[in-house]
């Protein structure tokens, strides 16, 4: 039941984005829980939300030609991601990894999601890239200054090390296996766009200009889920504790 509400979640909450005209950055909180999920659920179930859940995002949406790039790659991020994290177990490595991600979150919130951007959500499905001719999405203009990004990145830099200082909680900073994910999603959609689309579904778009825009989604996405994802488990740890004490 976990794995089909994750699902169904991961393809609805694809129509909220915030994204900036001037810079081409684009979020959508589909791609959220989408890595909350590699965090929680096993390596298949990993990869039946990110397969399942994101090619559904991409049919509903208006986007049929990237519908085989999701299910494909979301499916091997998702196991990669669920996996490495239960394999992975060198601490120092996911600490250092998880500093990388949140200075990166940083980085990629400057470049991409500074100054004036918009959130909003997609009211009308399947209209793809006419969605704005019919009117198809709510947005508000907000803005967001540079400092914020860097405020951000900073506090969550100090969370991390803090926590590890503490030895806070049982479970370590997933940034490796979430590094590896943003990593097989920015190449895989290089490689299908490049490669696969143009032939495919005779669809040609700037592959090398949108490796900017899958990994700062993908960065972003990741950070915020490494950050939840640990809340999440030093509650588990904490309610663990007390059953344990009762």
């Amino acid at each position: 039941m976990a794995v089909i509400i994750a699902t169904v979640f991961a393809c609805f909450a694809s129509a909220l984005f915030v994204t900036s005209f001037t810079s081409i950055g684009l979020f959508t909180f589909g791609e959220l829980a989408f890595f909350i999920s590699c965090l929680l659920l096993s390596p298949y179930a990993s990869a039946f939300v990110g397969g399942i859940g994101l090619s559904s995002a991409s049919l509903l949406l208006g986007y049929p030609h990237y519908a085989l790039a999701s299910l494909t790659i979301k499916s091997i991020a998702g196991f990669t991601i669920s996996k490495a994290l239960k394999t992975l177990k060198s601490r120092t490595v996911n600490f250092a990894s998880s500093l990388i991600l949140a200075l990166l979150f940083g980085l990629m919130g400057v470049l991409k999601f500074s100054g004036e951007i918009y959130f909003g959500y997609t009211n009308t499905f399947f209209l793809g890239e006419r969605v704005l001719e019919f009117g198809g999405l709510w947005a508000q203009s907000l803005y967001l200054p540079s400092w914020g990004w860097i405020a951000a990145s900073t506090i969550i830099i100090i969370i991390i090390i803090f926590t590890e200082l503490k030895k806070m909680g049982c479970s370590e900073w997933a940034g490796a296996p979430l590094l590896c994910g943003c990593f097989i999603i920015v190449l895989g959609y290089l490689l299908y766009e490049a490669l696969a689309m143009p032939v495919i579904f005779n669809v040609k778009v700037d592959a090398i200009a949108n490796i900017s825009v899958n990994a700062g989604q993908s960065i972003l996405a990741a950070t915020a889920a490494m950050v939840i994802g640990k809340i999440i488990h030093l509650l588990r740890h904490k309610l663990d504790s007390r059953t344990i004490i009762k």
